[in-house]
């Protein structure tokens, strides 16, 4: 009998947890947001990004102490060739396992790629307490030799309040076809 009453109380403790869960981002909807690039933790310990930034990256808004952000924002090579396709993926956060990518948008004007990464919430009541790292893939073409400016929109959450909108942006160099 000890081990039913065991396995019963583990069983709603469990529960209980997965019930307590709920995002950091105040948005329970289905409808699709931007992505969020940053998470100012000012209630929560023990969600810091731990390591160096990715040195490449320049923010509007710094990420300082108690801002979760991803490691990679933006992932593409340092040099490409004009007219090459070549691979750009964008990374939000995913403030637990209700939240998936929905989508990038582009828009360039001039030597600046805009890329705007857009999530959803799946709607559920219960959702596991995970940050994720949300994927938005894209392919870019650049037409013109020289540096190019790749720049990410998105949010900066604080206590489940949306406060800022947040960028970050590294440069490309795209180089002459051989």
């Amino acid at each position: 009998m000890r081990a039913r009453s065991d396995f019963r109380f583990t069983a709603m403790a469990t529960l209980g947890l997965l019930v307590a869960c709920s995002d950091s981002t105040g948005l329970d909807v289905q409808d699709r947001v931007l992505g969020i690039l940053q998470i100012e933790a000012t209630g929560m310990a023990g969600i810091v990004t731990s390591g160096d930034p990715d040195r490449n990256i320049r923010w509007n808004l710094p990420p300082g102490e108690r801002i979760t952000y991803p490691p990679t924002v933006i992932e593409a090579p340092d040099t490409v060739t004009v007219g090459q396709p070549f691979q750009v993926t964008v990374y939000s956060i995913g403030p637990s396992g209700c939240w998936t990518a929905d989508g990038l948008e582009v828009a360039t004007s001039g030597r600046l790629v805009g890329l705007t990464p857009w999530d959803r919430h799946s709607g559920a009541e219960i959702c596991t307490t995970i940050l994720a790292l949300l994927a938005h893939p894209t392919s870019l073409t650049l037409d013109q030799t020289g540096e190019w400016t790749l720049r990410v929109t998105g949010r900066r959450v604080r206590d489940g309040q949306t406060d800022d909108t947040v960028t970050a942006e590294r440069m490309v160099f795209v180089r002459a076809a051989s």
